[in-house]
């Protein structure tokens, strides 16, 4: 999906069949509280992408969320009608309200302001705080990856009462990076990967802006080869990728390219900025050394596609870095993406002394039980119908983060990256309350946690309140990139950041918050945000 698309919201009457009506039939009515669906002007169902030319079409599949709002006398909004419902485009090419979802409906009695945006978050439940992360890999060559990382926002906030069609024209809120290759050592299957990318922003809707999330860990981004390098008659290859707006400051590694059985480091003299709604293009030469150059001119696509980006004046360094067997790859250090600690009945469960006097570190795995309260809580593995699970039983003192808890030693490598733990839970009271946190390597900090949309929940620790008699899944998301160095319930505003030492490993605790109470906990996993 891309610029230069128009939705149109027209509406119907629910007993109309939707397919047999033509535009101009669906303009002509008169509607109130009927429904509405979408559909795309220019239809085009051949392919979802940003093509050669830099134009943009929807396909069949893809899907976008919609808000609205009422619009008061005075200008101002009033109550949300419509909160983020997903439409899908059809093999029909009509937009309608995907499975589960409420569809939009006209009201001749109201004004109202509507806003949309691609690709559809689930997630989604603030307008003015939607959490976008583009693809990492946007290399496949169906293009998908790179396509739906293509982020657009669109907003009409100046329909009438009654109006029967809604024109949302979708612009681009991320940057497009091109960098095209020639020279000797320029082949068409070279692989290209941006360096020192923010993936993640955070879209407001209703201004089309979108704030970049810098202060989650750098990462690369592999690059989409247009098809046009296949030709035998071309000389020069063309890559693309659509990133967050941002700048790559001056000295710091822009790219790197594989070709030819050789690696390339590409830098620059001067801050590069990818910039909001533009195309940033990247000419590089590879050629024998002292030959090799790179430069950064202004963009030449139009405003209607991609806006122009300005040269950056400088001087580029081409180094090779390398030489590279396709055979045999570098193989980076093993990261966890997803891991579960285990138990069985005949676990136990070391005592690690108290929180304030005894860290958890070490190269050996292990399950333990930390104990400052009389009565302390009991802690023993119990045989339910669906398998083992851990019963943290307490007697008139409830559990805490830093005085009775249990909990997993991982020493696994981990990244600084957003993960979220997810476990079962249950209860034999009904007001039953779990808390959790999750320590650093050692063990001395804990992680931030996040809302579901992963935006600061303020907290390092937290609580789960009402669990019953009835296994619930819980899951809460962490930062491994921010942590402070206690557990804290509420009222975070600044964390310290994390080191590439503080993920060598964590520390993952529970604790049975209600008092004379049996809790049980089992199925815990920790999986790397995709």
């Amino acid at each position: 999906m891309r610029k230069n698309l128009f939705f149109w919201a027209i509406a119907l009457t629910s007993s109309l069949f939707i397919a047999g009506c033509s535009d101009e039939e669906a303009q002509g009515e008169s509607a109130q509280n009927e429904k509405v669906y979408f559909l795309m002007s220019p239809r085009s169902l051949t392919r979802t992408s940003t093509g050669e030319d830099y134009e943009t079409t929807f396909v069949t599949g893809d899907a976008v969320g919609i808000f609205a709002y009422e619009r008061m006398s005075d200008g101002s909004e009033g109550k949300m009608v419509v909160s983020n419902t997903k439409y899908t485009l059809g093999t029909d090419g009509t937009w309608q309200a995907a499975e589960g979802h409420m569809p939009v409906y006209a009201d001749a009695k109201r004004s109202i302001n509507y806003y949309a945006y691609y690709p559809y978050s689930e997630q989604a439940t603030n307008p003015e705080a939607i959490n976008l992360t583009i693809i990492s890999d946007q290399s496949a060559g169906d293009a998908a990856n790179y396509n739906i990382s293509d982020a657009l926002a669109a907003q009409n906030t100046t329909t009438g009462k009654g109006a029967k069609v809604v024109k949302l024209a979708f612009k681009h809120i991320f940057s497009l990076v091109q960098v095209n290759i020639d020279g000797m050592d320029a082949t068409k299957d070279a692989a290209i990967t941006l360096q020192n990318i923010h993936s993640s922003a955070t879209l407001n809707v209703k201004s089309g802006e979108a704030t970049t999330n810098t202060t989650e860990p750098k990462s690369e981004v592999k690059m989409y080869a247009l098809p046009s390098n296949q030709h035998e008659d071309t000389v020069r290859y063309a890559y693309r990728a659509v990133v967050p707006a941002q700048t790559i400051k001056k000295g710091d590694v822009l790219l790197t390219v594989a070709s030819n059985d050789k690696t390339f480091q590409l830098k620059y003299s001067a801050d590069v900025p990818y910039e909001f709604a533009k195309l940033r293009v990247i000419n590089a030469q590879l050629g024998e050394s002292g030959k090799s150059n790179l430069d950064i001119p202004q963009s030449d696509v139009t405003i209607e596609k991609w806006g122009v980006s300005d040269a950056v004046e400088g001087e580029g360094t081409v180094e090779e870095t390398s030489s590279v067997n396709p055979e045999e790859p570098p193989t980076p250090p093993e990261t966890v993406t997803s891991f579960s600690p285990e138990f069985t009945l005949e676990t136990a469960f070391q005592s690690a002394g108290i929180f304030t006097k005894q860290k958890i570190t070490g190269d050996t795995e292990f399950w333990f039980h930390r104990e400052n309260v009389t009565p302390a809580t009991t802690v023993s593995i119990v045989s339910e119908a669906e398998g083992p699970a851990i019963q943290l039983q307490t007697e008139g003192v409830k559990g805490s983060w830093n005085n009775s808890n249990i909990g997993y030693h991982c020493t696994k490598l981990f990244e600084r990256a957003f993960y979220t733990l997810s476990f079962k839970v249950k209860s034999s009271i009904a007001e039953g309350i779990v808390g959790l946190g999750v320590s650093a390597a050692g063990d001395d900090k804990f992680f931030q946690m996040c809302k579901p949309d992963w935006n600061d929940w303020n907290r390092t620790v937290t609580t789960y309140g009402s669990i019953g008699g009835n296994w619930i899944e819980k899951k809460v998301n962490l930062n491994f990139t921010q942590a402070l160095n206690e557990g804290k319930s509420s009222g975070v505003t600044e964390y310290n950041t994390t080191t590439d030492e503080d993920v060598k490993g964590i520390n993952i605790y529970f604790y049975n918050y209600a008092l004379n109470n049996q809790l049980f906990i089992k199925d815990i996993k920790i999986e790397k945000r995709q």
